[in-house]
């Protein structure tokens, strides 16, 4: 899902993967989210995530330049 959070003088735009198990597609979507300039990665559910040596590899290490954050429960997570 991609949505953007905006605020009174800027918008950012942030990737939500909800329950993504595949260490290879969360790899691509940090390797996309970083030739897209995104902000953030709002990692949910059951979604595999860093540090996950799969994940690094597909990512070609993007995963260490790219912000993301972990949340159970993806309702809480985009109230914020």
């Amino acid at each position: 899902t991609l949505f953007a959070m905006t605020d009174t003088d800027t918008t950012s735009l942030c990737f939500l993967l909800d329950n993504m198990r595949s260490p290879f597609n969360v790899g691509s979507l940090f390797r996309i989210a970083d030739a897209l300039g995104v902000d953030k990665l709002l990692l949910t559910g059951e979604t595999i995530r860093p540090p996950n040596d799969k994940i690094r590899k597909n990512s070609r290490a993007t995963d260490k330049s790219v912000a993301y954050e972990y949340c159970a429960d993806d309702l809480s997570l985009i109230a914020d």
